[in-house]
């Protein structure tokens, strides 16, 4: 075995946390020490008012986070979240739509239900997933039917299950209002019309519940997304994470925001393995 194989064996970590009402605990149930900022962000909308996110329809899906203003807790679903396809969504999209669902369930309190035909007339707030508006959703939730689109290039998974973070609540990552201790924006090479995706937010509407900055979150972009050439629109202040900005998976901490978020109330066991993503 080499050296390097030695050392990624090392640097792997299993650990188990609980995660209940009050926030981060150990396996025994005792609250963890939380760490530096992050974790209460959302995405774009940040007023009940249906104004949609756009995103490239071939872009990769990365990050944001909680949502929260003055509406809060209008602005969250309850404990199920209804959805409906329209007429333009193939059995791919669906399917990958469903796989993303049922990660978000696994390790929140959030349920999601298909609507059927007979009782789509009763139902007042849910999801209508959608090809017409590119990749995009709003952040949180509105009053109503709202759109949550995967136009071409956007039947993945990742995809879905980022467009599932913002409807949900949350921000992208890089627009947390605490961003520029972890990142530098090349403002010159983004293009023009993906500007707004890199808008930071405030701390009245941004809130992070004191969770880390995710590098890894399945709500950031990657470090080339929406450049102008092949140089990057974002460098990560610790060099090690330059080429690993950005997932097609849900984190760790991107479940947590919304077990916070939506106070969620028992015991929700991760394991969760984290590597060096640098070393890769």
């Amino acid at each position: 075995m080499s050296d390097r194989t030695d050392l990624m064996l090392s640097l792997l970590l299993v650990i188990s946390f609980t995660f209940d009402n009050k926030g981060l605990c150990d396996s025994d149930g005792n609250a963890l020490k939380e760490t530096s900022s992050t974790t209460r962000q959302g995405s774009r909308v940040v007023t009940n008012e249906k104004a949609t996110e756009s995103e490239a329809d071939s872009v990769r899906r990365e990050k944001r986070q909680a949502f929260r203003n003055g509406s809060y807790p209008g602005t969250i679903w309850g404990k199920i979240v209804p959805y409906w396809f329209d007429n333009t969504t193939s059995t791919k999209l669906k399917k990958e739509f469903e796989n993303a669902v049922k990660a978000w369930e696994a390790d929140t309190c959030i349920n999601f239900t298909e609507m059927s035909s007979e009782n789509q007339s009763s139902v007042n707030d849910y999801l209508l997933i959608t090809t017409h508006y590119g990749c995009s959703s709003h952040v949180g939730k509105l009053r109503g039917w709202q759109p949550l689109s995967l136009g071409k290039g956007c039947e993945s998974f990742g995809h879905a299950a980022h467009e599932l973070g913002h409807a949900l609540g949350l921000f992208h990552t890089m627009g947390r209002h605490d961003r520029d201790k972890y990142i530098i924006l090349n403002r010159s090479n983004i293009r023009d019309d993906y500007e707004r995706e890199f808008e930071k937010q405030t701390r009245e509407n941004n809130k992070n519940y004191r969770l880390p900055y995710d590098y890894g979150s399945i709500m950031h972009y990657h470090w080339r997304s929406v450049s102008r050439d092949e140089n990057p629109t974002m460098i990560p202040k610790d060099k090690r994470y330059r080429f690993t900005l950005g997932s097609e998976m849900i984190s760790f901490i991107d479940f947590s925001v919304i077990n916070v978020h939506y106070k969620c109330k028992g015991n929700f066991c991760y394991v969760v393995i984290l590597v060096m993503p640098f070393l890769c």
